[in-house]
């Protein structure tokens, strides 16, 4: 009876062994030469049935999740490959289901993008392709978020150029926050976000970088005209000028405290010359403290392990954007311009507009 042999038979066939799949196959071979019917048909009774217990989405979820363990923790690139070489040639093969077609339709054009990283990595082995690609692959299973409806009302920030804080609501039912701004142009904001984008992709490709969970936080920049844009707001963040300027009010302690003490010593301090601002300038930080930012860590963490972890990733964030800003030429910082993540300590950048140390060619110039 044949029958009891060929279910057994298709399992063997689909093993990962080389040898399990090439006995299997002879001894389904010579089934064929006298009962040909039976076994095709029982081949296809076992191809609809596994179709049907695990779809498309559910292999590539699997086998994309084993992937980038092989590539961002083993770092064996070999069975990363054979995983998703796998894979790429199931979508070569085309969809034969309804379903099929549909996660084609919504994933398709996607994973043949990640797909074309991977062989342009095969032929030159520059890790920025292969980068590419996993980026790719950890986005294309997110849904696409749609704008539903604004909220009709529109704060408007009391600065010099006072944007307008908007809320919008998403097809997700969650409220999205922007600030739009007028009289600056954002395409440079646009282009340094890129950057850092390009700077993470670098930081998660290397081993030491990648366990210190060094990166950059990023947001969304959309240009509407030369002179107008959209900027995402950056939640749960404060600037360390309001965190500096809360402490030292619940302190008593004056908030232009180093300026005072700077006339006080140099009343006519803006005729001085470098060397002289210098000199006035470490007079005022030796007669302070300068612990202000020390002890709003420390009072809001609620022990000393959130504090140590908030601390280490205040170093860590300040020292990486230090280098990136070194890098990029980036000026205008000050404590406006620089915020704190008030859960995870991390150091956040905004305002781009000088960049590539311009201040300081437009005063040569001058």
């Amino acid at each position: 009876h044949p029958q009891a042999l060929i279910y057994p038979l298709t399992v063997a066939s689909k093993s990962q062994s080389v040898y399990r799949q090439m006995a299997a196959s002879a001894v389904m071979d010579k089934l064929r030469s006298h009962s040909a019917v039976l076994v095709e048909q029982a081949l296809l009774v076992s191809q609809e049935l596994i179709r049907v217990a695990i779809l498309w989405h559910e292999i590539w979820m699997e086998n994309l999740e084993e992937a980038s363990r092989l590539y961002f923790i083993d770092r064996n690139f070999d069975a990363m490959f054979q995983i998703l070489d796998e894979l790429q040639d199931r979508l070569d093969r085309g969809p034969e289901t309804l379903r099929e077609m549909a996660f084609v339709q919504a994933y398709g054009r996607e994973l043949q993008e990640a797909g074309g990283w991977c062989k342009k990595y095969k032929q030159t082995g520059d890790m920025t392709f292969l980068a590419q690609a996993w980026q790719i692959y950890h986005e294309s299973g997110e849904p696409v978020t749609k704008i539903a409806s604004f909220v009709p009302t529109v704060n408007i920030i009391s600065s010099k150029q006072r944007p307008r804080k908007l809320n919008l609501i998403g097809s997700d039912g969650k409220e999205y926050q922007f600030l739009l701004k007028g009289h600056e142009d954002l395409r440079q904001d646009e282009r340094v976000m890129q950057l850092f984008g390009l700077v993470n992709t670098l930081l998660s490709i290397d081993s030491e970088t990648f366990k210190r969970h060094l990166h950059i936080q990023r947001y969304t920049v959309t240009p509407l005209t030369p002179n107008i844009g959209l900027l995402g707001w950056v939640p749960n963040c404060d600037t360390l000028h309001a965190l500096i300027r809360d402490y030292r009010e619940s302190k008593k302690i004056l908030l232009n405290l180093e300026h005072r003490l700077m006339l006080q010593m140099a009343p006519d301090y803006d005729q001085l010359t470098i060397i002289e601002k210098v000199e006035v300038f470490e007079f005022a930080l030796a007669n302070t403290t300068g612990q202000d930012l020390y002890r709003v860590l420390w009072l809001k963490s609620k022990n000393s392990e959130a504090w140590l972890e908030r601390r280490t990733n205040y170093t860590r964030s300040l020292a990486l954007m230090s280098m990136v800003g070194y890098i990029l030429g980036l000026g205008d910082r000050h404590p406006s311009n620089i915020m704190l993540d008030r859960y995870t300590g991390k150091i956040v950048h905004i305002d781009f507009g000088d960049c590539f140390e311009v201040k300081f060619l437009l005063r040569d110039n001058q």
